[in-house]
């Protein structure tokens, strides 16, 4: 996707590799193709990338980077992480709140930064006299907001939505009902 929203098809992929976080700040995407002669121009545009497989969004993210080798031939390696890049790389503004809600952190740190798709479950209560320092960047003022108003911790999905919701964990019981070898 170019910055005007302009989507193009990338040629055949012959290696991709996504690193999925589970939670953790950032994904990241790697991906190789032949070159064509008007791969690199649109490249030069680009700043989205999303991977389908089998017809289903497996990953969504920023490009930070291109690069053509030639190796075996010419081919293009596309470098990028996820859209939470875009929340560590954006510095937040300042601010000083009475009363702070969840639609307050939403639109000043997270939708500022082209974040549009957000799933939160409801019940993260607003806070009184929270503060964002200088200097702090948008992950960290959204990250401390929703651990302390709810004790969570924000993670994306594959399909680059970001979801402010308990779950996400897989936790195992293990007691003598449930015994395990």
């Amino acid at each position: 996707i170019d910055k005007n929203g302009n989507e193009y098809m990338l040629p055949m992929l012959h290696r991709w590799k996504i690193n999925r976080t589970n939670g953790g700040k950032c994904d990241s995407f790697e991906a190789s193709f032949h070159y064509s002669e008007n791969a690199a121009e649109l490249l030069k545009n680009a700043v989205r990338f999303y991977g389908l497989y089998e017809g289903e969004r497996v990953f969504f993210g920023v490009i930070d980077e291109f690069a053509l080798c030639c190796s075996d031939g010419y081919e293009i390696n596309l470098y990028g992480r996820g859209l939470g890049a875009l929340l560590m790389d954006n510095e937040a503004e300042a601010a000083e709140f009475y009363i702070c809600s969840l639609e307050d952190i939403l639109e000043r740190y997270v939708k500022s930064t082209g974040i549009t798709s957000v799933s939160a479950g409801g019940g993260i209560p607003p806070l009184r006299n929270f503060a964002v320092s200088s200097g702090e960047s948008c992950y960290s003022a959204l990250l401390r907001y929703t651990e302390k108003a709810a004790g969570i911790t924000p993670r994306f999905s594959a399909d680059g939505t970001l979801i402010l919701q308990k779950g996400g964990e897989s936790r195992i019981l293990i007691n003598d009902k449930n015994p395990v070898s």
